[in-house]
């Protein structure tokens, strides 16, 4: 339940065109980090990265990791978190 994506431009060097770092954020760690040219397509390969990361540790494994001691919920459905686009 702890986590944020967050997204910000880059300063740039010599004229060249600014750039944009995102990165992922589960219980205040990064886990995953992107840059482009764009805060949209930045966000975009955080994300993918981030569940390339997630996809490959378990439940109990993520707990230990992360420190997490976040509950389930009782609702079975998955939660809306709406999209930035």
């Amino acid at each position: 339940m702890n986590y944020c994506l967050k997204a910000g431009e880059m300063p740039s060097i010599d004229g060249a065109p600014a750039g944009v770092l995102a990165a992922v954020i589960v219980h205040d760690v990064v886990i995953a980090e992107g840059t482009a040219t764009s805060g949209r397509y930045a966000k975009v390969k955080a994300s993918e990265k981030a569940l390339a990361v997630l996809d490959e540790i378990s439940s109990a494994e993520f707990q230990r990791k992360f420190r997490c001691d976040c509950r389930e919920s009782g609702d079975s459905a998955r939660l809306d978190i709406g999209t930035a686009i």
